[in-house]
């Protein structure tokens, strides 16, 4: 069984899913092979179900964009910074109870150095009729739930 999760509105995945096997040896041999392996640009981490998440460490690929407009999409911000370089994935932050724009954004590119021109060349551009700020994503303590 997988399933990759998704936006309820965009239906873009969400970046994660779940997996079953049909064995424990299974499992176990795919956290071994496929922990830290590369799939469509990212990074895959794995986990068992009810493990604590262990956040990433930056590897300085990712922009944080604000002052979005709040009609931006993550098509949007995918074209936007496409500008500078590849974009291997774009996500704009909602809000959980609302499902609306929080007026920012993640853009992930394709190396640490098209990141980096990202942030000196998409900072004071319009996109949609609003100015951007960007600036390295850098890992930030999650709250307490």
């Amino acid at each position: 069984y997988a399933n990759v999760f998704k936006d309820r509105e965009t239906g873009e995945s969400k970046g994660a899913g779940k997996l079953e096997f049909q064995t424990s040896e299974l499992a176990e041999r795919a956290l071994e092979e496929l922990q830290g392996a590369q799939l469509e640009g990212g990074v895959v981490t794995l986990r068992r179900a009810g493990e604590p998440r262990t956040p990433q460490a930056p590897d300085g690929r990712t922009i944080f964009l604000g002052g979005l407009n709040w009609e931006v999409s993550a098509d949007d911000l995918k074209a936007f910074a496409g500008q500078i370089g590849e974009v291997t994935n774009a996500f704009v932050f909602v809000d959980k109870e609302t499902g609306k724009s929080k007026g920012s954004g993640k853009v992930q590119f394709a190396s640490k150095e098209l990141a980096e021109k990202a942030v000196e060349d998409l900072t004071g551009r319009q996109l949609l009729g609003r100015e951007v700020t960007a600036r390295m994503m850098e890992a930030q303590p999650r709250k307490p739930v």
